[in-house]
């Protein structure tokens, strides 16, 4: 979980206004710059100075928060979380635009337009085809506006199955990224297994988990079909 409170850019601004935050990841660097596929949970929304820096309870960090994510060699970035929708729709278009410029990064999560959202994300790596998702429970309370719903992918049952469902026709593997659980708890809920449950009976290879905070238990968890799936409850931050 990225999750970019105002310390953290607060203490990064050079004389200039601008920010560098390549130090943050600077210890880790070295087990995601040269790995297949390094993912990240963009939890906090940087969507860059002309909307306002924010705090808790509704984050907006800088653009440069992104830079240094890429930076580390994460390649894909996770973009559904409770958090997305903190600045409105030009919050989410704007982090995504910025994204744009970096063409061998995936996101997932949160789309600028319906076309967009209608896209399948898959990463070829070593001759076999990534299927790659991301879910989240929520937005705090807001709600997306009326037409533009494809702008965050929230955990839905009939869309996760719709999209599964394509998603298997162009990928050997499906790794889906699930926004979840309870804040700050060690304990996976009785929601997370549901769904768990649910993604491998739909034929999920790896299920990522993030939003706690915390590490939580992997496990694997058996799909309707025999299949085994791998689920990594929460990450931690």
């Amino acid at each position: 979980d990225n999750l970019i409170h105002s310390s953290i850019y607060e203490s990064h601004e050079r004389a200039d206004g601008t920010y560098n935050f390549d130090d943050l990841y600077a210890q880790t660097k070295k087990y995601t710059e040269n790995v297949d596929i390094a993912y990240i949970d963009q939890e906090t929304i940087c969507a860059g100075e002309e909307l306002g820096y924010s705090n808790y309870p509704c984050f907006n960090g800088p653009y440069e928060i992104l830079d240094a994510v890429v930076n580390a060699g994460f390649d894909w970035i996770s973009t559904s979380s409770n958090h997305t929708f903190d600045r409105g729709v030009q919050g989410v278009l704007n982090q995504l635009e910025h994204l744009e410029q970096y063409e061998d990064v995936y996101v997932t999560g949160s789309h600028k337009s319906k076309e967009d959202a209608e896209t399948l994300q898959v990463i070829e790596k070593n001759g076999l085809k990534i299927g790659i998702l991301g879910y989240t429970y929520g937005l705090n309370g807001f709600i997306l506006p009326e037409g533009q719903e494809y702008l965050v992918d929230l955990i839905d049952k009939d869309k996760i199955a719709s999209d599964m469902e394509r998603l298997k026709q162009v990928s050997d593997v499906q790794v889906v990224s699930m926004h979840w659980g309870t804040e700050n708890s060690f304990v996976v809920n009785d929601e997370q297994k549901d769904l768990a449950q649910f993604l491998s009976d739909l034929g999920t290879d790896v299920i990522i988990g993030c939003h706690p905070h915390v590490i939580q238990p992997m496990d694997y968890v058996t799909g309707k079909d025999g299949n085994e799936t791998l689920v990594i409850y929460s990450m931690g931050n």
